[in-house]
């Protein structure tokens, strides 16, 4: 008997790293949304579908299409690099407004609006008639029911950065559509010429111009009496010598007072020098009395004639302000102010010294002052007071005369500015009665900014663009509800495992291997569990016989190395080998379990190819236990004589359960029969199946085959299933391999069953992905 492989030599095959569960494949990659291959994956495995809606959808565009109504087109271009708005107010009463640039668009999207408003299609319906609009109706059209026909069948685009509308008219009978997008460009004349232009206002213009013209004319001939009246020439030259008459005036009053204050002074202290002279009468025979007052020291002269001199100075400002600014001026209230202080100084010192106020030039320095005559002081005085009086009345007389001049200047000025406002109202008015006479008298045809570049052309045929879009919807749909279709099913309704990607990216499971699906006529699809041929249990010699017979027909069975699964079983050998050499499992046997979870999985064909692969690669014996009631047997020769001994001690008790028989060389297959009374049952209908085995046969039957001198048994077992016993004899298996056929296991079972496998069971697990399609063409595949 051959030993375990020494070394990975003998598995060339298997080149990956192992992991907990062998060394198949590399960790798997976090779960991870669609990507592309995944998306062209679905659209290659549904495109028949997809085709078969998409061929719908363009049988139905073309039904649509050959039942359209045809539609005849005229087009027109309107070329308008300026508008020209004689409707607004300024200077000249006239804007100019580009339509080049950026800016322009404005511009252009306004004569758009003007074309396409509702108003101007409802003079169009009316001009040519609700009737020749719209045709084939029941009753008399009416005209917005024509307008909205219009509406729906005209179109106005400007092309990107140009200055020419492109206006289209479509209708059912070409000499229509010429005929009613005439009458548009002709209405949006007329339109354009009443928004922009002035003509509409001819009658108002001329109103306002003559309301304004009465206005002029009564407020000059206001003026001309007002002045009459007054005897007035020019107001601001009467203005003028008032207030310099009135200035005179103040500073002779402020120079009169002045004298008085001195001349009062004087005489007190004339008075006060001779009291009995003041009490005589003239008559009395005695001569005037005189007094000498004593001279004030140079510096109180000094000091009097400087305030004196400031005095004449301030007074000479405070007249130049005068004629510039009013009383209540600030720079006239600070003169004022100072003047008072400095005489207020100057009346102190005459006070002190009464000979100030004479003249000094009459005194020597060092000499006597004059006399001072109390009587002639006094008829001074009364001079004075005679000259302040007449002063004052003078000055009252011309602060009421510019108290009315001012009145009387306030209307002259509301005067002059209402006709200066008439005057520019009557200007304004005439210039707008000039253009919009002008206007009036233009055509909509000549206005000098539009320009027709082309006419309303003769009307061609085209197709609707509804019945392009719907027929282009319908089109497109066929393909769109596909593709729809087939993602809906793949990710969402189809759950089941398809491709070996989805082990990795939806399971997060490791993969051993993965067996494309083969239809050639000597590759038939794979089978699951049980007799291909509906026969007993038990291999027997039927059996045998049936399977040579298919042989010798060119038909390869699972046991022969020309089956099409053998090269695949060869792959899945020598994995396991080494995933038993690097893991140190050396002892005899090893036990190799094999399971699915549907019927036609492909189990029972490849647990029998592989137990075929490892007779021909060891020497060692090689056992294949079918689990099923049913045995695939390999072509035997009848003639070869009674099998040598197994190894396994079969005794009369174990007869009735174990059957066991050499095939060829080292190859041996054995069945369990099912326990008492489960051999066979009956249903209702009459049909007669097999029971399996139960796992207290195989229990019993563990110590034995442990003592045999196997080198490996492999196991088919029941496919996976709530009632399944697979689940409680796993454990006992060194390699489980778990069968999936693709595109009918759900992959939430698939998870399921694998946690159930490797934590209920704690049996070492690997998965094999059966009967996978590629949809991909191969250039496609990567």
């Amino acid at each position: 008997m051959k030993e375990a492989p020494s070394g990975p030599d003998q598995f060339a095959e298997a080149h990956l790293v192992p992991d907990s569960r062998g060394p198949y494949v590399a960790p798997p990659p976090p779960g991870s949304g669609p990507n592309l291959h995944d998306l062209l994956f679905v659209l290659f495995r549904h495109k028949w579908k997809i085709i078969l809606l998409g061929l719908l959808g363009l049988g139905g565009a073309a039904v649509v299409y050959s039942q359209r109504v045809p539609l005849f087109e005229s087009h027109a271009k309107l070329f308008i690099p300026y508008v020209v708005d004689s409707n607004i107010a300024g200077a000249n009463g006239t804007q100019v407004s580009s339509a080049a640039g950026y800016a322009g668009r404005s511009v252009l999207n306004v004569q758009i609006d003007l074309l396409t408003s509702w108003d101007l299609l409802e003079k169009v319906a009316d001009g040519v008639g609700p009737a020749n609009v719209v045709s084939g109706t029941d009753g008399e059209p009416t005209t917005s029911e024509a307008a909205a026909a219009i509406m729906a069948g005209l179109k106005v685009v400007v092309p990107p950065d140009s200055m020419v509308i492109h206006a289209t008219f479509q209708h059912q009978e070409p000499d229509k559509a010429r005929t009613i997008l005439q009458r548009l460009v002709s209405e949006y004349l007329i339109k354009h010429k009443e928004t922009y232009r002035s003509s509409r206002s001819l009658s108002a213009v001329d109103t306002k111009k003559s309301e304004t013209g009465v206005l002029l004319d009564a407020a000059r001939k206001e003026l001309e009496d007002l002045k009459k009246t007054q005897n007035i020439i020019s107001l601001d030259n009467r203005e003028s010598a008032l207030a310099k008459q009135q200035a005179a005036i103040e500073d002779e009053l402020l120079a009169t007072e002045s004298k008085k204050a001195e001349q009062i002074v004087r005489v007190r202290f004339a008075e006060a020098m001779v009291p009995a002279a003041s009490s005589k009468k003239p008559g009395d025979g005695a001569g005037e009395v005189t007094v000498r007052a004593a001279l004030p020291a140079t510096r109180d002269i000094e000091e009097y004639q400087s305030l004196v001199a400031m005095v004449e100075t301030l007074k000479r400002r405070l007249n130049e302000l005068r004629l510039t600014y009013t009383e209540s001026n600030s720079q006239i209230q600070t003169i004022k102010s100072r003047l008072a202080e400095t005489d207020n100084k100057r009346q102190a010192l005459i006070e002190q010294f009464p000979v100030l106020g004479v003249s000094l030039a009459k005194t020597v320095e060092g000499g006597l002052p004059p006399p001072i005559n109390p009587r002639a002081e006094q008829e001074t005085l009364d001079a004075i007071e005679a000259r302040l009086q007449f002063l004052n009345s003078e000055s009252a007389r011309l602060k009421g005369e510019l108290t009315n001049l001012l009145e009387v200047g306030n209307k002259i000025e509301k005067l002059e500015r209402d006709i200066q406002e008439h005057d520019a109202n009557f200007r304004y008015y005439s210039s707008a009665l000039d253009r919009a006479t002008v206007d009036a008298n233009l055509k909509p045809s000549e206005l000098e900014n539009i320009t027709v570049i082309q006419k309303p052309s003769m009307a061609a045929q085209m197709t609707s663009p509804k019945v392009k879009k719907l027929a282009m919807g319908l089109a497109l749909s066929g393909f769109g509800l596909g593709i729809a279709l087939a993602l809906l099913i793949e990710f969402f309704l189809d759950r089941s495992i398809k491709r070996p990607q989805e082990f990795e990216s939806r399971l997060q499971l490791p993969l051993m291997l993965s067996i494309p699906f083969l239809t050639s006529p000597r590759r038939p699809q794979l089978r699951l569990n049980g007799p291909e041929d509906g026969s007993g249990a038990g291999g027997g010699e039927a059996s045998s016989s049936k399977a040579l017979a298919r042989h010798l027909n060119g038909n390869p069975t699972p046991w022969q190395p020309s089956h099409f699964i053998r090269p695949f079983a060869d792959a899945i050998r020598d994995r396991i080998g080494y995933h038993f050499h690097i893991n140190g499992i050396t002892h005899k046997p090893k036990l190799i379990g094999l399971t699915g979870f549907s019927e036609g999985a492909g189990t029972s064909t490849l647990a029998a190819s592989l137990a075929a692969s490892f007779a021909e690669m060891t020497e060692g014996k090689i056992l294949y236990v079918n689990l099923n009631g049913g045995t695939p047997l390999p072509p035997h020769d009848a003639g070869a004589g009674s099998p040598p001994r197994s190894g396994i001690d079969v005794t009369a008790s174990s007869k009735e359960t174990f059957g066991l028989v050499e095939q060829r060389d080292n190859l041996f297959v054995a069945t369990i029969t099912p326990g008492k009374n489960r051999n066979l049952t009956t249903d209702t209908e009459g049909h007669t199946s097999y029971q399996t085995f139960i796992p207290k046969q195989l229990y019993e039957l563990m110590p034995r085959l442990r003592a045999s001198d196997f080198e490996y048994v492999i196991f088919d077992m029941p496919p996976l299933a709530p009632t399944s016993p697979t689940l409680a004899i796993a454990g006992f298996m060194d390699k489980m391999l778990l069968v999936v056929d693709a595109g009918k296991t759900n992959r939430d079972i698939v998870r399921r069953s694998y946690h159930e496998l490797t934590g209920k069971a704690n049996a070492d697990v690997s998965t094999i992905l059966n009967k996978t399609r590629e949809s991909l063409p191969s250039w496609l595949q990567g």
